[in-house]
């Protein structure tokens, strides 16, 4: 009865393991600084994930709290993640965008419109 027990335990166990695997997906968290070049008293933070799509999305912290730089403290993320300066990823009319290769950490003096994952 023990063997069967212990069998069926790491059974179990193996048929979970794919589906752990499965759901990993990049984060790329980020801290918003009032001051050029990350300094000043840290403002807030966000989270990107990379859900495998190409869609734009809004940086909703960008309506409340003004920022002048801001900061990649984690990046686990395979692919490149694109800011910009306008709400939706585009840099027509003057807007800026900068890219972050997939798990590089850096400061950006750059005010987050949206963001889109490439």
């Amino acid at each position: 009865m023990m063997y069967l027990i212990t069998f069926g335990l790491a059974v179990a166990g193996a048929l979970a393991a794919p589906v752990i695997e499965s759901r990993s997906i990049g984060i790329v968290w980020i801290e918003y600084f009032p001051e050029a070049d990350c300094q000043g008293e840290w403002l807030e933070n966000n989270v990107f994930v990379d859900r495998g799509q190409d869609t734009c999305a809004p940086d909703p912290t960008t309506t409340w709290k003004p920022y002048n730089s801001f900061l990649i403290r984690g990046n686990d993320a395979t692919r490149a993640l694109n800011f910009f300066s306008t709400a939706d990823c585009s840099i027509g009319n003057g807007g800026t965008v900068v890219t972050a290769p997939g798990g590089h950490a850096q400061c950006y003096n750059q005010h987050i419109g949206s963001v889109q994952f490439a």
